[in-house]
């Protein structure tokens, strides 16, 4: 049984929001030019000034003085802003990562000289908002269009007339930040809740102030390190492979996620672990590692990781599942072989009914107003769970920062790119925040896959993608929550691999290929899966390489190899054929 001594630690609600946040804020964007991408000029709007800047030693300067201490720094695309006035970095910046991603940076003031970090200055991206907001959707939502792109983009302006044209682009993308971003400040603290650097950060204030009724116990390190192994995304697969000219319809479910969230969850305070465990405990929702047998079905139900891919195999195999999907996968026909161990819940709770019920309804309230509101409520409700699962053993996550070559400052975890900067781990195993509860965040996925399976086995479609089939059958449409609506009727298609099709329609031509660029994708598709492309170096590329960055680099993008998840049941020319595709078998 699991020693409930070892918990410590609850993630308790959070008061009301009792007024609305006061937040200084200050929007700034560069223009540059060459294959550099060299800083020409910049712009900088705290919603009262707007400064414009030739120099950039001027530009990076004011943003970083003491009289902007107190205001928190905006851009969109912060990585080649911040860079390209920054970059070589000096010891005074923390670059927080994930992956390659700016999460938010700080500079530090340093008191009488010495290397004690004082007050900061914060930078964040638009793009912690919604990684697709461009300047052009936030200007669209507040009714600020983005400029025209002016004639000398990317160049030096020839004359006055381009110079002002560029000055006042430039402007206009500042202004739009700005906006946005003190929109989105007064959205949130209207529904409730602070401002966060990231809308996950804000999903769960908001979830915490308005909608978390009992505390919620986080596991102990030892369970809550099991747990990882059973957190799956989103089913992408392929599953007739090459061309048709059979008319197909695309469908979305509508917001799954949420629509799966209405479900009941694990009651985190009534967990349980036993590590030999009987087979009747998973009639408890919970977690358990087993060996099982799958049977021989064309949709298999349960993932399985190898090689750094999730497969859906037949066969025999070990992994980690919720009770729920052990139970769903009996039903199919799944055999558990074993178990190994099992974390289980002796209850269950609606946890984010009325989060989700609640945002719905606000956001039908505000389609019908057409009141822009809409847009915040929905990216809150899509970001409610993902918090919870924060993946705590995580390398992918550190603070990029100068590095001292000082051997005995360099601490576990810690990764030199460079002889100059290094990943500073901020992994930290004895201080683990207490909203980690990977439980609520493997369910939603868990519940979202199976709604997704309930459409295979009915539709035989060609194609699946998170929330999408592609089928020739059609399905009735609906725009309540979870309902389905058709997002394109295709004429001809292509399916070779995940993320990476193409369909034509009456009125579109789409092409997906993960890794190239839109505006290169019909080149590539003509050109036999092969094209040249503009690559921008990014910040710990650049590092790594010891070359410019956020500098263009041409680069050659082509198809060596279909890698594939099942296997096409024989050899075709998939630009004039199709077949179907088998699951693979694990032995």
């Amino acid at each position: 049984m699991l020693n409930h001594n070892k918990f410590k630690n609850y993630l308790l609600p959070l008061p009301e929001l009792d007024k609305s946040e006061n937040i200084k804020i200050m929007s700034f964007d560069i223009e540059t030019t060459g294959k550099e991408n060299s800083f020409y000029m910049g712009s900088t709007y705290d919603g009262e000034n707007i400064n414009v800047f030739y120099d950039k030693q001027k530009m990076g300067d004011f943003l970083i003085s003491r009289d902007n201490r107190n205001k928190l720094m905006i851009a969109t695309n912060l990585m080649f802003d911040l860079s390209g006035l920054y970059y070589p970095y000096s010891e005074k910046w923390d670059i927080f990562m994930l992956a390659s991603k700016i999460i938010f940076a700080k500079y530090y003031y340093y008191q009488n000289k010495q290397k004690k970090k004082s007050d900061n200055i914060t930078f964040i991206d638009t793009g912690n908002f919604n990684q697709y907001l461009s300047v052009k959707k936030m200007g669209d939502i507040i009714g600020l269009p983005k400029g025209e792109q002016p004639k000398c983009f990317k160049r030096k302006p020839n004359n006055l007339e381009e110079e002002k044209e560029l000055r006042d682009y430039n402007i206009r993308d500042s202004m739009i930040t700005y906006k946005f971003t003190k929109f989105f400040i007064e959205a949130l603290n209207k529904l409730g809740g602070k401002f966060h650097y990231t809308i996950a950060g804000c999903s769960m204030d908001i979830f915490r102030r308005k909608y978390q009724k009992e505390k919620l116990l986080k596991p102990p390190l030892d369970i809550l390190l099991k747990m990882y192994d059973g957190y799956f995304g989103g089913r992408v697969e392929v599953f007739k492979f090459g061309y048709s000219e059979k008319p197909l319809h695309y469908y979305d479910i509508n917001s799954l996620y949420p629509y799966v969230m209405q479900n009941s969850y694990p009651d985190t305070n009534s967990i349980r672990y036993s590590d030999k465990p009987k087979k009747e405990l998973i009639k408890y929702e919970g977690l358990s590692k087993v060996k099982i047998r799958a049977p021989n079905l064309f949709y298999p139900y349960l993932p399985y990781r190898k090689d750094h891919k999730v497969l859906y195999p037949v066969g025999e195999f070990e992994g980690v599942y919720t009770n729920f999907e052990l139970r769903q996968a009996e039903l199919l026909g799944y055999e558990i072989l074993q178990m190994y161990w099992t974390i289980y819940y002796l209850e269950t709770e609606n946890t984010f009914k009325n989060f989700v019920v609640d945002l719905y309804n606000q956001r039908l309230k505000f389609k019908e107003q057409k009141s822009t509101m809409e847009h915040v409520v929905k990216y809150l409700m899509n970001s409610g769970y993902g918090r919870f699962g924060l993946n705590i053993n995580s390398d992918k996550t550190g603070i990029l920062t100068k590095w001292d070559n000082d051997i005995a400052s360099l601490k576990e975890g810690d990764l030199l790119i460079h002889d100059d900067y290094l990943i500073r781990s901020i992994k930290d195993l004895n201080k683990i925040p207490n909203y980690v509860n990977p439980i609520l965040s493997i369910y939603t996925t868990a519940y979202a896959r199976d709604i997704l399976y309930s459409y295979l086995i009915k539709y035989e479609p060609y194609y699946c993608d998170t929330d999408s089939i592609v089928t020739e059958k059609t399905i009735d449409v609906s725009k309540n929550l979870g309902g389905m609506k058709e997002e394109y009727s295709i004429n001809k298609s292509w399916f070779l691999f995940p993320k990476a099709y193409r369909i034509i329609g009456d009125t579109f031509d789409v092409i997906r290929w993960k890794g190239i660029p839109s505006i290169y994708l019909i080149d590539f598709w003509n050109n036999n899966f092969k094209t040249k492309i503009e690559h921008f170096t990014k910040l710990k590329e650049g590092i790594r390489r010891d070359i410019a960055v956020n500098q263009i680099i041409d680069m050659t993008k082509e198809l060596r190899q279909i890698k594939h998840k099942r296997e096409p049941e024989r050899e075709i020319d998939f630009l004039t054929e199709n077949c179907i595709t088998l699951p693979p078998m694990i032995s």
